[in-house]
């Protein structure tokens, strides 16, 4: 009784652990088919990404170039904006033109000067048919425009120019030349700096640099003239068979005078003008002193070689103070070495020649006073 009891309990538990198992391989059945739709599904995912990234790519590119077209219409669209404002605008410059920068103000005649060179630059660029009428009447009112700003260049310039001044004023005081105020300086290197940048002028000479040298080189000439003249006069003597006495004539007021407005010249000149410019420019403007002192010197030398047995001192007095004059200025400028070296030479070699002269002189005048 006892062992079928024990039998039975032990079958129980077999069928209870077959039972299990079989929950088990039906779970694990289910388990695999699960795991075989889910590579599948991972299959059909992978492809499909494929097949939207085969499609997205183009479109993407696609968008990139529809979004550059966008930002092209749109800068053709701001560019004809642009163009139609010279159009638009055009009555209101010219207004400003024709009044001039005096009565506009010369900052507000600057600005509209501007305006109407960029307005230029961009229809130019633009090279379209259909601008050439406006572009034809801005490069009207931009000429006449910079016609009247360098008009206003010299009479700005002319209104700081004194027909002369007295030197002798400035070196019996060691006073300082006088140079342009600086706020005329300013507005007059504005002038010459939009004229030199304005494309209608680019490739030629800034016309406001030959205003410049026609207004200031006679004041130059004019202030030294008196100077010149007595250096002259001065080599005179009452007495011609003086000896010449060193520092009686007129030649080292004269010089001292010339560096020290020479000085003062260049000073402006740079305040006004671009290093590339204002070394020729002040060559330029100081011709016209300089030819006067190359007339007085040629005068000087014709006198020592009329008196030379007497006055050749002179000769070598002049050729120091000029060559004293020539280093300082090139010291200061970097200018006028060549031009003042030329006016030196005529005197420069009558003192070479004077010396032989001297010498010589000297050797026979002691022959005629030997003992014999």
């Amino acid at each position: 009784m006892a062992i079928g009891l024990h039998h039975s309990a032990h079958h129980a538990v077999d069928e209870e652990a077959r039972a299990e198992v079989d929950v088990l391989n039906s779970r694990l059945e289910k388990t695999t088919q699960l795991t075989k739709k889910i590579q599948s599904c991972l299959g059909h995912l992978e492809a499909s990404g494929q097949s939207v990234g085969e499609v997205a790519g183009p479109l993407s590119g696609e968008t990139k170039r529809l979004q550059l077209l966008g930002n092209n219409v749109d800068a053709v669209l701001a560019a004809i904006e642009r163009l139609r404002q010279p159009a638009d605008s055009k009555d209101n410059e010219e207004q400003i033109v024709r009044v001039g920068p005096e009565k506009a103000g010369f900052s507000n005649y600057l600005a509209c000067l501007k305006r109407l060179n960029r307005s230029y630059n961009d229809m130019q660029a633009s090279n379209l048919r259909a601008n050439q009428h406006t572009m034809a009447d801005l490069i009207r009112l931009i000429t006449a425009a910079n016609s009247q700003l360098e008009s206003y260049f010299q009479k700005q310039l002319r209104g700081e120019t004194p027909l002369s001044i007295e030197p002798l004023h400035f070196i019996t005081k060691d006073k300082s030349f006088p140079v342009l105020p600086q706020d005329t300086t300013s507005r007059l290197g504005l002038v010459y700096a939009y004229l030199s940048s304005s494309k209608l002028h680019r490739g030629h000479e800034s016309p406001v640099s030959s205003i410049y040298a026609e207004v200031r080189g006679p004041y130059l000439s004019a202030s030294l003239a008196n100077l010149a003249a007595a250096s002259v006069s001065t080599a005179k003597k009452k007495n011609p068979g003086a000896m010449y006495r060193a520092g009686t004539n007129g030649i080292g007021t004269y010089a001292k005078a010339m560096e020290g407005i020479f000085l003062s010249e260049y000073n402006n000149v740079c305040c006004i003008f671009t290093r590339e410019d204002s070394g020729t420019l002040f060559q330029f403007t100081c011709q016209a002193a300089l030819t006067e002192l190359a007339r007085t010197v040629r005068e000087l030398n014709a006198h020592i070689k009329a008196h030379l047995g007497t006055d050749c001192f002179l000769a070598y007095e002049v050729t120091e103070i000029l060559s004293d004059l020539s280093g300082n200025l090139e010291a200061r400028t970097g200018e006028l070495k060549a031009p003042l070296s030329a006016v030196l030479k005529p005197v420069r070699e009558t003192a070479k020649l004077s010396l032989a002269e001297l010498l010589e002189d000297t050797k026979r005048q002691y022959n005629d006073f030997k003992p014999w």
